[in-house]
């Protein structure tokens, strides 16, 4: 009996259904040629589709390392928001429960003590008004007794209200001023003070869009791999390295970057975007420490476009 003849011939029963159960395992011997050539057809599709984007061949790998890097971070994006909107959640719960709880208590108090409750109305609302006028007065009456004993002779041509209030708003403003200098110098090393241009390199081929005036990024940060930020709810790659898993411990970088921003407020100046999927590529500080450089000075990545 011909191989054509074997498959083709129908038997009922048990016998049927083993006939059908051989032919589905032999199957990929039968048609061997036919599923090699699907196999190589679904290869040159999967070529071809980064290269229809304008990326190289020598660049198809990180072309799709790019790409899911992209969808791990917006999959833990998407965690993040439903994680903050369980806890609203329970949070207007647990408020609505204190409210109900509050308005019993009161309700309970006015049918044993309603004086307390009619006592209650005729208090001061908020004490913050009262201590916000009690300082301007200290603050004119300051203003006013300096201005005095600056100049005993004029004691009778007092200063008149709006001119007293005028002084303090600008001894206020000296202040604020004083204390935002001593903030900025708390954090000064967090900040480069010099010009971007000296720490990297704006080359075209590697399939960037690069800014005119970078953007800055300034909190806490999430470490997503090995080359990567989640920083003010944007997914960041550090730019100017290359952190092959075949030549770097992707799990000792992603470690690195763990330790040195665990806690700490991090700066990214943002300096170009990926051309095919918008990712932002930023120069990263904390600390002093510009976190692209120790990448490569700790051999946890290749150095492709810093200087």
């Amino acid at each position: 009996m011909s191989k054509s003849e074997w498959a083709s011939m129908r038997i009922d029963g048990i016998l049927g259904w083993i006939h059908k159960l051989v032919m589905l395992v032999t199957f990929p011997l039968r048609k061997f040629w036919y599923i090699i050539g699907v196999i190589v057809f679904l290869l040159l599709v999967l070529l071809i589709i980064p290269l229809c984007f304008g990326t190289k061949f020598t660049e198809i790998g990180s072309w799709y390392k790019e790409k899911l890097m992209s969808k791990e971070a917006e999959i833990v994006k998407n965690k993040v928001v439903k994680v903050s909107e369980k806890a609203a959640a329970v949070i207007d719960q647990a408020s609505e429960k204190v409210s109900e709880k509050l308005g019993d208590v009161k309700e309970q108090i006015a049918e044993v003590a309603p004086d307390l409750v009619k006592n209650e109305k005729t208090k001061v609302p908020d004490e913050k008004p009262i201590r916000y006028a009690v300082w301007n007065t200290a603050k004119l009456n300051q203003v006013k007794y300096e201005r005095i004993n600056a100049a005993p002779e004029n004691k009778t041509n007092e200063a008149s209200f709006s001119e007293l209030k005028q002084e303090a708003e600008q001894e206020q403003e000296k202040v604020s001023a004083r204390e935002q200098k001593e903030l900025d110098e708390k954090y000064r090393d967090v900040y480069y003070s010099g010009n971007l241009s000296d720490l990297y390199t704006a080359r075209r081929d590697l399939g960037l869009t690069y800014l005119a005036e970078s953007e800055k990024l300034y909190d806490t940060v999430e470490v997503v791999g090995p080359n990567s930020l989640y920083i003010n709810n944007s997914f960041v790659f550090l730019y100017g390295i290359y952190t092959n898993p075949d030549i770097y411990d992707a799990e000792a970088a992603r470690q690195y970057l763990q330790k040195i921003t665990e806690g700490q407020k991090v700066h990214c100046d943002v300096v170009a975007y990926t051309t095919q999927t918008q990712a932002a590529t930023a120069l990263c500080f904390v600390n002093g420490i510009f976190i692209n450089k120790a990448m490569v000075e700790n051999n946890l990545a290749k150095n492709v476009a810093l200087k």
